[in-house]
């Protein structure tokens, strides 16, 4: 994927994470200039229908303006593999925060609970 250009706009420069629903992909993006994210659905979700319009069909309700929390712009289809186009995330992965922060102490994690 990595050098590939997804539907003739998306540049794929790297890939950032690989989980159990989508591989994830730093682009930039051909007519704006951004950097933006790309996952690819995995299967089995990328053959579910209805999950895929689910989707698709909630983006306009996704779209948020929040420092905290990323916009999702579309899904796109290619030779039968669907993306969701979002931008890009700031910062690290959760799971690497709790790597790098781990063990933690009775009175973070009950801090964290709340």
């Amino acid at each position: 994927m990595i050098g590939k250009t997804l539907a003739v706009r998306y540049e794929i420069n790297a890939q950032v994470n690989d989980g159990p629903m989508f591989r994830m992909y730093s682009a930039r993006d051909r007519l704006t200039g951004r950097n933006v994210g790309i996952r690819e659905i995995k299967e089995p979700f990328n053959s579910e229908v209805s999950f895929i319009n689910a989707l698709a069909k909630s983006l306009p309700s996704l779209q948020v303006s929040h420092p905290a929390l990323e916009s999702l712009h579309e899904v796109v289809e290619e030779e039968h593999q669907r993306y969701l186009i979002s931008e890009m995330p700031k910062g690290s992965l959760l799971t690497e925060r709790i790597k790098r922060f781990a063990p933690f102490t009775v009175p973070v994690s009950l801090a964290t609970l709340s």
